[in-house]
Formats: C-alpha cells, sequence, structure tokens
C-alpha cells in the first residue's frame, strides 16, 4: 500500500508494510504549572498547580489533564458543555501540587509546553497565527457547573458581561513570541534555542525546552485570605477546506489561587506603589522569568488583550474576510521540513517524522508496544511554498 501526500504541486509518496498511521499532531496543552512573578520580572517563591492536577508520572496520558471542547471530537460547542473537566470541576488540589499563593495585584505566570504547535504550525491547516489565543477569566464565585458558553467572550474586562460573578483578565497570543521545544529541524525551534537559550537546572521538570507563559495580574480589590478561580481557555479553531467555516477547537484548564495579604512574607510586592519603577532583569536564563513586554503591560496596566482571532459560538461561525490563518516558514529548496510531535507529550501517539530531499526513514511509535517503520520518498520541493500549508491525506492501495 502507499499513502500519498499532495500539497501544492509536490508530492510524498509512502510506502507502508502496515497502515497504522494516526494524526502527526495530537499533542495538546493545558497549565502545568503557576509562578508569582517579582517586581523585576523574575520568577519567584513556590510553585502553584492546577485543580486536580496529575505530574507526567509513567504512568500519564493526556487525557488525565486535557479538557477539549467541543467534547467527543464534535463540531460544535453546546450550551451545557462545562469550562472545566470534571476533575476540576471543584476546587481540589492533589497534595503534592498546592495552590499558588498571590497577592492582590501580584503578577502571575500561568506556564505550559507549546507541544510543536508554535516551532511546527504547519502540521495542522487552517489554524490561527500565533497558534490561536488565550484568555483568562477570574472569579470569586466560581459553581462546578459553570458552562463554557455562559463565560467565554461573554465576561468582559470591566466585570459587566453576563451574570457579573466573574471577569477578563487578559488575552494573549498561545505563542508568547520565546518559547519553543528542542527540535533541530524545525527551523522555529532553532532559531529561538539560539536567540532564547535556556540551562536546565538540575532536575526541572521544563528541561532544555522553554515552556510558554501566560502572564496575568491578580485584581487588586480581591479580598486577602480568600479563593480567587481562574479560567484558562486556549481558543484554537481550525478553518475548514472551504475557507468558510471555522471548526471550534477549545482547551480549558481551571485553577485557585490562594490569596495572601499584601504584607504577608510571602508576598512579593509586585502590586505596591514603587513596583513601577523596579527595572527588568537581564535575563541570563530563559524561562526564570516573564515576558518582557507583556509583564510591563500587565504591571502598569493591569492587562494586556490582543485583537480577537476568532468567535467561537453555540455552532460553528463564519469566518470573516481576512481571518488570521497559520503563517509558517516556508521549507527551502529540496529541504528539510519536519513533521515532529514531541515524546515529552504523551498525548496518546508521540511521532517523529522527518520529510527531507530524497528518503528518510523514520519509526512512528503508534502504542507502547506498537511501532512501524516508513520509507519517505520525496520530490524536491519548489523554491518557494504559499505561507499557508494544507494536506490532503488520500490512502489508495
Amino acid at each position: 500500500m502507499m499513502l500519498a501526500i499532495m500539497e501544492h504541486g509536490w508530492t510524498v509518496a509512502l510506502p507502508l508494510t502496515i497502515i497504522l498511521f494516526s494524526s502527526l499532531v495530537n499533542a495538546h496543552s493545558w497549565v502545568e504549572e503557576l509562578t508569582v512573578v517579582s517586581p523585576n520580572g523574575t520568577f519567584t517563591g513556590a510553585k502553584g498547580y492546577p485543580r486536580g492536577n496529575v505530574f507526567r508520572v509513567p504512568s500519564f496520558n493526556d487525557k488525565m489533564m486535557q479538557w477539549q471542547l467541543p467534547e467527543n471530537n464534535g463540531d460544535e460547542i453546546l450550551h451545557n458543555m462545562t469550562m472545566c473537566r470534571p476533575s476540576q470541576q471543584d476546587s481540589n488540589n492533589t497534595a503534592d501540587s498546592p495552590r499558588l499563593q498571590a497577592a492582590p495585584g501580584d503578577v502571575v505566570a500561568m506556564r505550559y509546553q507549546e507541544n510543536g504547535h508554535v516551532t511546527q504550525p504547519w502540521i495542522k491547516s487552517g489554524k490561527p497565527a500565533h497558534s490561536g489565543t488565550v484568555y483568562v477569566y477570574g472569579t470569586e464565585k466560581p459553581r462546578g457547573d459553570d458552562t463554557f458558553l455562559a463565560i467565554h467572550n461573554v465576561w468582559n474586562l470591566d466585570g459587566t458581561g453576563g451574570d457579573g460573578r466573574g471577569k477578563l483578565l487578559s488575552t494573549q497570543y498561545f505563542d508568547d513570541g520565546q518559547c519553543y521545544q528542542v527540535d533541530d529541524v524545525s527551523p522555529i525551534s532553532v532559531d529561538r534555542q539560539k536567540e532564547f537559550p535556556r540551562k536546565p537546572e538540575a532536575g526541572s521538570v521544563e528541561g532544555a525546552n522553554l515552556w510558554c507563559q501566560t502572564d496575568i495580574a491578580v485584581p487588586k480589590d480581591v479580598p486577602s485570605k480568600s479563593t480567587y478561580t481562574l479560567y484558562w481557555v486556549w481558543d484554537w479553531p481550525t478553518l475548514k477546506t472551504d475557507n468558510t467555516t471555522y471548526m471550534p477547537e477549545v482547551y480549558t484548564t481551571c485553577i485557585d489561587l490562594n490569596i495572601i495579604d499584601p504584607q504577608d512574607s510571602s508576598s512579593t510586592g509586585s502590586n505596591q506603589a514603587n513596583a513601577a519603577n523596579v527595572a527588568f532583569a537581564e535575563v541570563t536564563n530563559y524561562g526564570d522569568a516573564a515576558i518582557r513586554s507583556i509583564f510591563e503591560n500587565v504591571k502598569t496596566q493591569g492587562t494586556q488583550t490582543v485583537p480577537s482571532q476568532s468567535s467561537t459560538g453555540a455552532s460553528s461561525a463564519t469566518a470573516a474576510a481576512g481571518s488570521p490563518i497559520v503563517s509558517t516558514t516556508s521549507p527551502t529548496a529540496g529541504g528539510d521540513q519536519s513533521l515532529q510531535t514531541h515524546g515529552n507529550s504523551s498525548c496518546g501517539t508521540p511521532t517523529t517524522v522527518t520529510v527531507g530531499g530524497t528518503t528518510v526513514t523514520t519509526t512512528i511509535s503508534l502504542a507502547p508496544t506498537a511501532t512501524t517503520t516508513v520509507t519517505v520518498t520525496t520530490t524536491s520541493f519548489p523554491s518557494s511554498q504559499p505561507t499557508m500549508m494544507r494536506r490532503r491525506r488520500d490512502l489508495a492501495a
């Protein structure tokens, strides 16, 4: 059998001894940890974790933390679909994953892995620029049955939207402009490793990878000695091949913060009046500090916002003319293009496929006990490719 991939005039033929092909990118993201940011932009204090956190131990799989909407791979987000996954609908933190402690006004970095969505944006076609948008909502009055559509694009910055129980804290791009997972073939990863180098400290779960972050400020009017809940929403819709309709694809993480007194010794004091005059620290190891441009906006203005890229509603939304679609780095003439997910994200099938100048042999891991070897024969790429790459995979006997 042969798997034929046709794209913009070039063809990749994949003779397969066994057809066990799954999606090349099936790795998704959630907030893995939170850190308070000091007035000079560096991370400080003990880390915090989402509700019901499960660490990436050998028995881990992404379904333990991932919450994808629509549920069951549907094409429509319904009014009864909840904001939080079942294990995060109550204010529960596992014993080894405590809540972050932060004071009113503190800046908090919410950190997550990019899982190839930043460094290999061409793998899934029709995606927004910057790998989509992250929205963060905050509330002092969370409910276990909070529904997605009652909050997303309803709660607003001034807290007057919807039922008024919460507010939008910030909108930022999923791609924070620096993050990457180490990949020596992806030109985005290679360039970022040089520009934003990271040296992993001993025992770091981040390793040499540079995790992405969303930086938000705890509202100054949140009472001390209370609990404040964050809803992190990654909106990553897909544009259908007819260029008219967005297919919604959303991931959420639900998080509780312990709000401490600003005078508490564990507070960073980033909410104090003189914090605005503290210079941003010189970064010697990326991954130990906030994103400077975002942090400074959040510290001085209380928020960071970016233009909306999509409208995720109860039914698929029609894409407006000029909707932002992913822009990728074109492969070089006759050159290499990595189609690779990353092994440290165990989203079912960690997979590596490299499409090179003529012939490449690689191994695709499809299950803990099943692998298959794929021989990849390619023609040379043209000297330039359109910035948006769409793939059509056809199986032919």
